[in-house]
C-alpha cells in the first residue's frame, strides 16, 4: 500500500520550530515526514515529536560531501530519530559533465552507500535537473543509473523530470521496483518561477503518476512545494489532494480525474 508524506522543506518558512511543525503535520491525514535538515532541534526531541504525532520519518535529504565528512554525527542523529533512509540530493553539475567524472561520483556514492548499509541504513539518490542533460548519446540519468549498483534505490522527483523534458511516467516505469519514494511535485517548463508549482497547477499528469506508482512497488508518495508562498495552504493542499488521489470522493481511489485547481 502506498502511503503519503510531506517534505518538510515545504514548511521551512513557518516561524515555529521543527518539533511544532511535526506536530502540525500530525494533525493532518498524512502518514509521514521527510526531512531536509534538522537544524534547531535535537534528535531526541524530534523522535518524541514524531511519536506524539504518530508520524513516520520516511527519509532525510543529505549531501554526499557531508556524509563523507560527518558520517558518524549524521548516522547517530538519524538513528536516534528512527530515520534509516538517507537521500542524496545535491546538484552535481561537474560530476554529470562527463562519463569519467560520473564514474568517480558513482564510486564515491557506492562507497558511502555500502558503509551505510553495514550500519543498517539505506542511501537513495534524488534527481535534480542536471541528470537529464545529454551525455554519451543518452541522458546522464540513464548513464548514471546503469553504472550504479542496481540494489541502490532512487527517489524520483516528478516535477523536475517534467521540467527537464523527461516523461515522469516513463521514468517511474523504467525504474519500477527501484523507487520506494516518489516526490510528487509539479512544474511548468520554461521559467525559473515555475520550476515548482502547486500540485495540479502545472503540466504533470498527476493521476498517471499516482497510478504508475501504485503499480511500481512505490512505498511513499511525498508531497513537496519548495517555492510555496503560503506553507499552511500548501500543507492543506497536500492533505486534501493526496487523500483524494488515493481514496477518492467515495473512498475507492482514482475513480475520476482530478482537476488542476481546487
Amino acid at each position: 500500500m502506498v502511503r503519503t508524506a510531506i517534505q518538510l522543506q515545504t514548511l521551512e518558512s513557518l516561524p515555529e520550530g521543527l518539533q511544532d511543525t511535526i506536530a502540525r503535520v500530525g494533525e493532518t491525514a498524512l502518514d509521514g515526514v521527510e526531512f531536509a535538515g534538522i537544524e534547531g532541534a535535537t534528535p531526541v526531541g524530534i523522535a518524541e515529536a514524531l511519536d506524539d504525532a504518530d508520524l513516520e520519518p520516511i527519509g532525510a535529504h543529505v549531501q554526499l560531501d557531508d556524509l563523507e565528512q560527518e558520517y558518524d554525527d549524521i548516522v547517530e542523529a538519524y538513528e536516534t530519530i528512527g530515520c534509516r533512509r538517507l537521500i542524496e540530493c545535491g546538484r552535481h553539475v561537474e560530476s554529470f559533465s562527463s562519463v569519467e567524472s560520473l564514474e568517480t561520483f558513482v564510486d564515491r556514492f557506492e562507497t558511502v552507500a555500502n558503509r551505510l548499509h553495514s550500519d543498517g541504513f539505506e542511501l537513495l539518490y534524488h534527481n535534480d535537473l542536471i541528470e537529464f542533460d545529454a551525455l554519451e548519446n543518452d541522458i546522464a540519468f540513464n548513464v548514471f543509473t546503469d553504472a550504479l549498483d542496481g540494489s541502490i534505490p532512487l527517489e524520483i522527483d516528478t516535477g523536475l523530470a517534467q521540467y527537464a523534458g523527461v516523461d515522469p511516467l516513463s521514468l517511474l516505469s523504467q525504474h519500477a521496483g527501484r523507487v520506494p519514494l516518489v516526490h510528487l511535485t509539479d512544474s511548468v517548463p520554461g521559467g525559473a518561477a515555475t520550476l515548482n508549482v502547486e500540485l495540479g497547477a502545472g503540466e504533470l499528469d498527476v493521476n498517471g503518476c499516482v497510478e504508475t506508482a501504485r503499480n511500481s512497488d512505490v512505498e511513499w508518495i511525498v508531497y513537496e512545494h519548495s517555492m510555496t508562498s503560503d506553507p499552511i495552504d500548501s500543507l492543506t493542499h497536500a492533505e486534501t489532494r493526496l487523500s483524494y488521489l488515493f481514496h477518492g470522493a467515495d473512498g475507492t481511489g482514482l475513480t475520476q480525474s482530478v482537476s488542476t485547481t481546487d
